[in-house]
């Protein structure tokens, strides 16, 4: 299935077309260094916030399935519970505007950060499945509300920062800023099991306040 859908998009690729959505500048726009467009003071804090939050599901992606099945949980359920918090993402997107479209940038970080808090400290605490259906159906809100904010807070910025922003979300918190927790995770996994969660949920608190 996974090696259709790719073969899928890549035809699809081909077919992209080529005039411009018709609210878009046909005129090249100026790219920024990234360099420069990262040491605007504002941008430091929009990356500082992306990388706790998103961060603080390295444990999740590298360790859930490992924890919960070791426990007992079958591997059949582990993947519902895998799928439930990507159901709950998708709808998540589907119903954003009529939830949250007058909600500023930074309650709506707020608002993931709690969301990382209980669902992680939940996740640390048991393996029971129905306070997992519950943990799980906040990934819409760790992960997709976060997603949301950080959307909206690149739409928001001046139009010659856009592609640079983007570019910075890409490569620091989802990639450089992921890719050292999951280390670290592994770490803590080997020597608090479970209980690493608790540290996952610690992420929270820096960007809730």
């Amino acid at each position: 299935m996974a090696a259709g859908a790719l073969a899928i998009a890549f035809g699809w690729s081909l077919t992209s077309p080529n005039p411009l959505p018709a609210n878009e500048e046909r005129q090249g726009r100026t790219r920024k260094p990234l360099l420069s467009v990262l040491r605007l003071p504002c941008v430091g804090v929009f990356i500082s916030l992306v990388a706790l939050i998103q961060g603080s599901h390295a444990a999740y992606y590298a360790f859930s399935a490992i924890h919960w099945t070791q426990s007992g949980i079958s591997d059949v359920v582990v993947g519902y519970l895998w799928s439930l918090g990507v159901v709950v993402e998708v709808a998540m997107f589907a119903i954003s505007q009529k939830l949250f479209g007058g909600w500023r940038v930074a309650s709506l970080f707020r608002l993931a950060a709690v969301a990382v808090i209980v669902r992680w400290t939940i996740t640390g605490l048991t393996t029971d499945v129905w306070a997992l259906v519950f943990s799980q159906s906040l990934h819409g809100f760790t992960f997709g509300v976060a997603h949301i904010a950080a959307m909206r807070y690149i739409q928001q910025q001046e139009a010659d920062n856009v592609m640079a922003l983007q570019a910075l979300y890409s490569a620091i918190p989802m990639g450089i800023v992921m890719a050292a927790l999951t280390m670290l995770s592994g770490e803590l996994y080997h020597l608090f099991g479970g209980h690493s969660f608790f540290i996952m949920a610690l992420l929270g608190v820096p960007a809730w306040s």
